[in-house]
């Protein structure tokens, strides 16, 4: 390949002329396999950027929507509660002096 220029002329410029037909068939297979592999390596990068923001995006929805659940679930548990038995406890006492 003279100065390194990569097309059809100079890839079949050393074939016999039997030969030909069946190097200018491999010649354009290795074109589009190029061709392929770059539309490969574009889609791979696209998925290498933006999977992780979208991965970011699911996980904080669920840690979202699992906060929601679990604050509508733990209502009057905790603290609250023992705030109720203490007035309750408290009340009975005063009605027994």
């Amino acid at each position: 390949m003279p100065n390194g220029i990569w097309n059809k002329d100079t890839y079949l410029m050393d074939v016999p002329e039997p030969d030909r037909k069946r190097a200018a068939m491999t010649h354009d297979m290795l074109k589009d396999l190029k061709n392929q592999l770059s539309s490969i390596d574009e889609k791979v990068d696209k998925i290498r950027k933006e999977q992780p923001k979208e991965c970011a995006e699911l996980m904080d929805n669920k840690i979202t929507l699992n906060n929601k659940v679990r604050r509508k679930i733990n209502i009057g548990q905790g603290g609250g509660a023992g705030a109720i038995i203490l007035a309750i406890g408290e009340g009975i006492r005063a009605l027994l002096k």
